[in-house]
């Protein structure tokens, strides 16, 4: 389950509605194999919340750079993936802790359900 490239270009790129689709279902899948890891195998679960982490964290600082912006906030579909990627990312707490590893597995899970809850019931 890994991603083709792990920053979608929206300053370089036309990117599509389906190529936005995939990455959010990548993120929630993730999240959910995660969840069903937590009781039989943590460290596996934590590794998942790792892996979204590792991806986020990298689209999260390059939606926020001044040349991009623009692209982000003149287009919905942009804009409201960068609020999936704020929410599912910057809102989790201790990533690092068992003890909320529910917590942040289920709120990635959730977000994307949330903001692209129309596209992922359309599987």
């Amino acid at each position: 389950m890994a991603l083709t490239e792990s920053v979608l270009l929206f300053d370089k790129n036309e990117i599509s509605v389906e190529q936005v689709i995939e990455r959010v279902k990548h993120y929630v899948d993730l999240a959910e194999k995660g969840m069903k890891l937590l009781e039989s195998n943590k460290s596996a679960a934590l590794a998942c919340l790792k892996e979204i982490r590792s991806t986020m964290a990298e689209e999260y600082k390059y939606y926020y750079r001044s040349k991009v912006e623009p692209f982000i906030i003149e287009n919905h579909l942009y804009n409201t993936y960068r609020s999936f990627i704020d929410d599912a990312f910057a809102k989790q707490n201790s990533p690092n802790s068992y003890d909320t590893l529910n917590s942040n597995l289920y709120d990635v899970m959730d977000y994307g359900r949330y903001y692209f809850s129309r596209y992922l019931s359309e599987k």
